[in-house]
């Protein structure tokens, strides 16, 4: 990989002038965003279509656009170049459509996208011109689900994000979907869709039958997708109030499947997922008191008195308050040494500029010296150096203060 490659990949402008596009830049990040959300509302938008309402135009215009999003997104991958196993940048066109086309490795899939952008729709004008075998053909869409999943994915990996609130998005999102479908579903059971120059019927002794909302033909379409949300939220989370149930065995079959998704995704899954986050949360504490565990345990197996356990204790509930458990000493430990001793002679730059004999010392020296400065914390009457100790480090006063004590066989001075 050659430097000029590698460069042309930092900004945004100087990639697109040599036709690639880098998962890393912001703008490409937040377009990778803003298909996920377009995504979901294609998986939202077409079951609607299908199940409750095909007459819609305006609907219609914004699941095409939709697909319009979609299929940019889908040619803009033969662009986007990636990062090897080896750690390379890789902009050969070539290898970028062979990833995309071919490899598991990727985080999109061609054949999926490919499936969920076919035109199944023109099937309908062999089988039935109707608006409502339109929409049916179009259910191929909803492949696109795993693209949400691929792209919070993505984020998830990334240290900058927060793990916890990207998995509840994510679990949020399973779950709106499985109840979004379950629901369009429930309604089909009973319930035309409505169709151009018809009216919402409903077949007899089903659950929506009794309803005078239902078929009222003053009723929107979101009121009777309210019903059937209704319902499939009381039954995949086991409430089941009963008011909306199955009256025939093919409602019940389906009450069934509801519950078992139910079973699965929201107690599975999501209560799981929820409690590995929740905990997760307060996983640096719980390492921390375990440690402070330890090393209680340690002072009492050693005989070491009240007293002297008393201030040790004092210092870990200390160090926790103040630093949160975090030892700063080794922190960059996996930095090269030059980004080190850069944080160093930044982070000490107030203490060296306060000493008088650093005024006309190199640089250089400043910040191989700064590597070899190290806090420490002491508790209030705590003896930091007792005259007669051997001499093998210089103390700076950073934060706080100290009393120096001077004595002589006669004398004592403050």
């Amino acid at each position: 990989m050659s430097t000029t490659e590698v460069t042309g990949l930092r900004t945004f402008s100087e990639g697109c002038s040599k036709g690639y596009v880098s998962m890393e830049w912001p703008l490409v990040k937040l377009w990778q965003n803003f298909v996920a959300l377009a995504a979901f509302f294609t998986c939202f938008i077409d079951p609607v279509i299908f199940a409750y309402d095909s007459t819609n135009t305006s609907i219609w215009v914004v699941a095409y656009f939709l697909d319009a999003i979609f299929l940019l997104d889908v040619i803009i991958q033969f662009f986007t170049a990636f990062v090897d196993k080896k750690g390379h940048v890789v902009i050969e066109k070539g290898a970028i459509c062979k990833r995309y086309l071919f490899s598991a490795e990727a985080p999109y899939h061609f054949m999926l996208d490919a499936l969920s952008l076919m035109p199944l729709e023109i099937l309908a004008l062999a089988f039935s011109n109707t608006y409502f075998a339109w929409a049916g053909f179009r259910l191929n869409r909803v492949v696109r689900t795993y693209r949400i999943l691929a792209v919070l994915g993505l984020r998830e990996e990334e240290l900058s994000t927060s793990t916890s609130i990207i998995r509840s998005i994510r679990y949020l999102v399973i779950g709106l979907l499985a109840t979004h479908w379950l629901a369009c579903g429930w309604f089909m059971l009973s319930c035309s869709s409505l169709v151009p120059g018809g009216e919402v019927t409903c077949a007899n002794e089903t659950w929506a039958y009794g309803l005078e909302d239902m078929t009222n033909v003053n009723t929107t379409t979101g009121t009777r997708y309210m019903y059937a949300f209704y319902w499939g939220s009381a039954t995949v989370t086991s409430t089941g109030y009963g008011d909306i149930s199955a009256m025939v065995t093919e409602e019940q079959w389906f009450s069934v499947l509801a519950m078992l998704v139910g079973i699965a995704v929201f107690f599975g899954m999501l209560l799981g997922g929820l409690t590995s986050t929740l905990t997760n949360l307060d996983s640096q504490r719980a390492k921390y008191v375990h440690r402070l565990n330890s090393v209680k345990d340690n002072l009492v197996d050693t005989s070491v008195n009240k007293e002297l356990r008393q201030l040790v204790i004092g210092y870990y509930n200390y160090l926790w308050l103040s630093r949160r458990g975090v030892q700063q000493e080794g922190i960059f430990s996996m930095l090269p040494l030059c980004f080190q001793a850069e944080i160093s002679r930044t982070t000490n730059k107030a203490v060296l500029e306060k000493v008088s004999i650093f005024d006309e010392i190199d640089e250089g020296f400043l910040r191989m010296l700064s590597l070899n400065i190290y806090h420490e914390l002491y508790l209030p009457g705590q003896i930091i150096i007792s005259r007669g100790d051997t001499g093998h480090s210089m103390f700076f006063i950073n934060r706080g203060a100290v009393e120096v004590l001077f004595y002589t066989r006669d004398l004592f001075y403050r």
